[in-house]
């Protein structure tokens, strides 16, 4: 059943509409008093239709509009009466309109003689007015974003208006708004009023509730609200003021806009507007009052909650004051607070001037205590001062050892890896736990949990947290990655040895970190990875793949052992994967350096000379064969002299000769030293070392004795008596010995 109103104006439309989705045909039983349309003129059913209001007499009517499905035969109606308007009213949602906010809608509403509303008093036009003009205005239903009833375009696009319109408040204040029915029809309906209130949207900071100390002070603010960020207002103003309901408990200063609490008790602090009576406001920012004497005094730490601290950390430590009833008292600059930081362990980097408020850093571990002593606010002191301690313990930083472990991923083998994380630092207590478990386990005993087992399972990145059983602000993390190889590369070495000497490659293969970032990095274990070893000079050189050895500094992952067999030079290949990865160097094996003629001591008298004779150490470098150098020094330059006898015929290669001769009395030691100097393709070359010790003394004894062959039975001498063959030469050796 709907109800519209007569008008001899614009027809009042109503729509009305089926609840199913049948489609219907619309008809109703009394034309001259309300036609109805289907919504949709192309089809001869609807499922919505609209009813109008048709009748020019001024009197109560009535309409049956059925609607008929022909599919099913069903029949619903809607009883449509027309009467006359008796009284209208204005509605609203509320009374008050926030000062520059959204706009508020108002409405008439209108009733017949019998107090029946109508369902629709779309076609009547009003006449509305606002008094006084500058509290409120009109706001067009076009340039809001409101989605008004359909009928409101019709008005505003004539510049008229409907029974709907938006108002918003431009001053606070409060104004009258009536609206008035159009045309003779209905001059004798009375006008309806409404009175509205313009307020701002204001606020209090601290707002609702506060507890003092007697003698503390706190300086109030204001605020007001639009449509957007909310605006600090300057107080005192000349429209907004502040007032404190009983100046006994309370004081306030309005220059300043502080309250002084004076006196144990309660009173409240309202934010007042000069164009607003108290009376017609419920937006009256409030702010309650308490002054209540102080009871303990707490202190608090962030982050952590907990005062197990972290050396080398910064904390905000704060300290809070209560009353009995365990109520916050506000931390009033005026606050006289005493705080005492030991400064063997702490270091203040800020403070607040009542003492509330301090970032510290800890400096130190250890155990110490922090005290604090309230002694009043203000010019009012505490009778007896309240007093505060907390013991604190400052341990180590909770440190992971390694950050990082990287390990190559070789899809032929699939390996498992087991590493360990080392935690130290903290309480000495942690949890451990993986953030991807299909990457990477943990496992770790309680009592021993400093040290946990990294089990790998396949490719990709994990996530290791350790954290402090006792304070789970102690925490820290690092990473275990298992990816694929990049690069491989043989570090810097020293590549000769002699002969039965084992040169070792330190090997480093690269990763990346992550598979985010591109950042290469060695691995940390390359034990599992198959490399492809080639000799070119098999003869020179041994290898034995079985023989797994460490790597060799901090970038080797993994090293080669080669064992020279032969002397010479031989290239080495080392080869990965499909990727097609290699690496290669240069080998030199040479015979190990020491002396052969003589081969300890050499004894001369002044004036002589000797050819000494060393073989071995490194050969000229292939790649760089000027570098090569064999330098023989004498530990005193002033007793002998020597040069080498360079012979570039001479089959034995590595034969070092020098003609040494004697030049004054004493002894020396002769040092050769073997090598080839640093070149790009040898920087890290071998030298090998070998001496001799010479005697320049001063002939002592003669011995002389014929050369006898080895078959004569007299080889030794008798009696300084010789015997020699008649008729034939005889070679004669001259023995030359000192005194020693």
């Amino acid at each position: 059943r709907i109800l519209l109103p007569f008008n001899n104006g614009v027809n009042t439309n109503f729509t009305l509409e089926a609840t199913n989705d049948n489609c219907y045909q619309w008809s109703s039983s009394r034309l001259d008093v309300a036609s109805v349309e289907t919504l949709d003129e192309t089809k001869s059913c609807s499922r919505k239709a609209v009813v109008s209001v048709v009748s020019t007499v001024a009197k109560r009517q009535s309409s049956v509009v059925t609607a008929t499905d022909n599919a099913s035969g069903s029949v619903i109606r809607c009883d449509v009466e027309i009467d006359v308007i008796d009284s209208i009213e204005i509605v609203t949602t509320s009374h008050e309109i926030v000062l520059e906010d959204l706009p508020e809608i108002l409405e008439v509403k209108a009733k017949n003689d019998k107090n029946d509303t109508f369902t629709s008093v779309a076609g009547i036009q009003f006449e509305w007015t606002l008094s006084p003009v500058d509290i409120l205005r009109y706001r067009t239903w076009s340039s809001s974003s409101y989605t008004g009833p359909p009928f409101v375009h019709f008005w505003e696009s004539r510049e008229l208006k409907g029974s709907a319109i938006l108002i918003e408040g431009i001053r606070t204040g409060s104004a009258k708004v009536t609206a008035r029915i159009v045309g003779d029809d209905y001059k004798k309906v009375k006008t309806a009023e409404i009175t509205l209130h313009v307020v701002a949207n204001l606020g209090l900071i601290p707002p609702n509730v506060v507890y003092l100390m007697r003698g503390s002070k706190i300086e109030f603010k204001a605020e007001m609200a639009k449509q957007g960020p909310r605006v600090a207002l300057t107080l005192p103003s000349p429209q907004y003021y502040l007032k404190v309901l009983d100046p006994k408990i309370a004081q306030l200063d309005e220059q300043s806009s502080q309250v002084e609490a004076v006196k144990e008790g309660h009173t409240s602090l309202l934010l007042l507007d000069r164009n607003v009576a108290t009376s017609e406001s419920s937006r009256q920012p409030t702010t309650d009052i308490h002054v209540m004497p102080p009871s303990y005094v707490s202190i608090h730490v962030t982050p952590g909650e907990n005062f197990a601290l972290c050396e080398f950390t910064s904390y905000v430590i704060t300290f809070t004051i209560h009353d009995d009833w365990h109520h916050r008292l506000y931390p009033a600059a005026n606050l006289l607070l005493k705080v005492t930081f030991p400064s063997r362990y702490f270091h203040i980097n800020e403070s607040s001037t009542n003492g509330t408020f301090h970032v510290i850093r800890t400096i130190n571990s250890g155990n110490c205590k922090i005290t604090a002593q309230l002694l009043g606010a203000g010019t009012a002191k505490l009778p007896v001062p309240l007093e505060v301690s907390q013991e604190v313990t400052i341990y180590r930083t909770l440190l992971l050892t390694p950050n990082l472990i990287l390990l190559p991923w070789i899809p032929s083998v699939k390996p498992s890896y087991t590493v360990y994380v080392t935690a130290s630092g903290a309480t000495g207590q942690y949890r451990w736990v993986t953030n991807n478990s299909l990457v990477a386990t943990v496992k770790y005993k309680q009592d021993l949990s400093s040290r946990v087992t990294v089990v790998t399972k396949t490719e990709g990145e994990a996530l290791i947290s350790c954290q402090d059983v006792h304070n789970s602000v102690f925490s820290a993390n690092m990473r275990v990655s298992v990816q694929p190889l990049v690069d491989i590369e043989i570090l810097p070495v020293i590549l000769e040895t002699h002969i039965g000497g084992t040169v070792v490659l330190p090997i480093a293969v690269y990763g990346y970190e992550s598979e985010s970032t591109k950042t290469k990095r060695v691995f940390d274990d390359c034990s599992q990875i198959p490399f492809e070893v080639e000799i070119i000079e098999k003869t020179r050189v041994r290898y034995d793949p079985n023989n797994v050895v460490a790597g060799v500094g901090k970038r080797s992952c993994r090293s080669l052992a080669f064992e020279c067999i032969s002397t010479g030079n031989t290239r080495v290949w080392i080869r990965y994967g499909k990727e097609q990865l290699s690496t290669t160097a240069i080998i030199g094996c040479h015979l190990p350096l020491k002396a052969v003629h003589p081969e300890e001591i050499a004894i001369m008298s002044l004036g002589a000379s000797i050819d000494v004779a060393f073989e071995g150490g490194p050969r000229p470098w292939t790649l760089h064969p000027e570098g090569h150098y064999s330098r023989l020094t004498s530990s005193e330059s002033s007793i002998v002299s020597s040069h080498e006898i360079v012979d570039r015929y001479r089959y034995n290669k590595d034969l070092h000769v020098f003609r040494v001769k004697c030049l004054q009395y004493g002894e020396t030691l002769l040092e050769l030293d073997v090598g080839n100097l640093a070149s790009p393709t040898l920087p890290n070359p071998a030298n090998a070392r070998a001496d001799i010790k010479i005697l320049c003394s001063r002939p002592a004894s003669l011995i002389i004795k014929p050369k006898l062959k080895s078959s004569c039975p007299l080889s030794a001498p008798q009696d300084s008596v010789f015997p020699v063959e008649k008729n034939q030469n005889t070679e004669i050796e001259v023995d030359v010995r000192d005194d020693s």
